[in-house]
């Protein structure tokens, strides 16, 4: 089979690029909860099939660090594409299907990585927070927290050479980097929180969680726009806290700390327990 002899060298570990079998090609699947689209309840062994070659299809990801998650939370799934649709017409890591055979469920922080390092906690965090949460998120935010984060990302980036010339001194404010794989130290953690944050903002403060460009383009406004910094500062720490000194992890954490103590104790409690 084409798909077999494609993939037949590759490793078959969480994360990786999706492997072929004489069955058909494995890899994963990604439901947004609270937009399932026409994807019903699943379960191991359910065969999920569309009926029609036409859209929309049911895309299979060879790669969870190439995954589009558009929102959270998310149910993540390993399935077999059993009727993939001909031709394709396109050249992404993924695979467009008629019918998927569901393997086994996966836990959802298995798309930032092998260890739960606590990301999905700040990304429900951010599902949750207040306008006062936010206020106090923007508050302890260090002067000089912007220094960590950027370091932070030069020394992934230093693992991680890109060929983009865009993006050389100040990372603040980035939350991805096209034509990297990962594509920031924490893969789409970054792009999904501000993405969960913006929604949020707009249910609780829908007169002043927005300012607009002159062409009608929003962004967070005060103080959501820094809270979302402390957010994304925060989930480096947690995500990828081997390229953070003692110091930078500490003030990087600081402002959900000031916001929840439990929440704060519980991550650091599961990157406790991942190191043993």
């Amino acid at each position: 089979m084409v798909f077999e002899n494609l993939f037949r060298t590759l490793r078959t570990k969480v994360g990786e690029l999706g492997k072929a079998s004489s069955q058909g090609l494995i890899g994963y699947l990604c439901v947004v909860e609270n937009n399932r689209g026409n994807i019903p309840n699943l379960a191991p062994g359910l065969v999920l099939d569309n009926k029609t070659d036409a859209p929309p299809w049911i895309i299979v990801d060879h790669d969870l660090r190439t995954m589009t998650i558009p929102n959270w939370p998310i149910s993540l799934w390993k399935v077999r594409a059993l009727k993939p649709i001909k031709p394709q017409g396109h050249q992404g890591n993924y695979t467009r299907c008629r019918a998927i055979k569901v393997l086994e469920r996966l836990p959802a922080y298995k798309v930032f990585g092998e260890v739960d390092t606590g990301l999905c906690n700040v990304l429900e965090f951010a599902q949750r927070m207040t306008l006062d949460q936010a206020i106090v998120l923007s508050k302890f935010r260090a002067k000089n927290a912007h220094e960590f984060y950027n370091l932070a990302w030069h020394r992934w980036l230093h693992h991680n050479p890109t060929q983009s010339n865009g993006y050389t001194k100040d990372y603040e404010g980035i939350l991805d980097i096209g034509g990297l794989k990962a594509g920031s130290p924490v893969g789409t953690a970054l792009t999904l929180i501000h993405n969960v944050l913006f929604d949020q903002a707009g249910r609780v403060d829908p007169e002043n969680a927005y300012v607009h460009e002159d062409d009608g383009t929003p962004h967070l406004g005060s103080p959501w726009n820094k809270a979302n910094s402390a957010l994304n500062g925060a989930a480096l720490s947690f995500g990828a806290s081997e390229f953070f000194d003692p110091e930078g992890l500490e003030e990087m954490r600081r402002p959900m700390r000031e916001v929840s103590q439990s929440l704060v104790d519980q991550i650091e409690q599961k990157l406790r327990q991942s190191e043993h």
